[in-house]
C-alpha cells in the first residue's frame, strides 16, 4: 500500500510524507519525509529522509536510516 501527501506550510517551505506498507508475513513500512525550501526563483533546497523498518520477532527494526540534502537549479 502506498500513501503520499504534501502541504504548503508558506510560500518558500513545502514539505511532504510518503508511506509504503508491505503486508504479508515480513509487515515492512517504509517512510520518506521532505521538506523543500525555496532560496530563490531558481535555486531549492531539499532535505529528504529514508526510513526503512522490518518486522523481526514481532518487533519492527530499522534497517536503514538515511538523510539526503539536495541543492537544485533550475534553468
Amino acid at each position: 500500500m502506498f500513501v503520499q501527501g504534501t502541504y504548503q506550510f508558506h510560500p518558500l517551505i513545502n514539505g511532504g510524507l510518503a508511506v509504503i506498507y508491505f503486508p504479508g508475513e515480513r509487515n515492512a513500512l517504509f517512510l520518506n519525509p521532505t521538506i523543500d525550501y525555496s532560496i530563490k526563483e531558481n535555486l531549492d533546497a531539499s532535505l529528504v529522509v529514508q526510513w526503512y523498518y522490518d518486522k523481526i520477532q514481532e518487533e519492527y527494526d530499522a534497517l536503514a536510516k538515511l538523510l539526503f540534502l539536495r541543492l537544485k537549479w533550475s534553468f
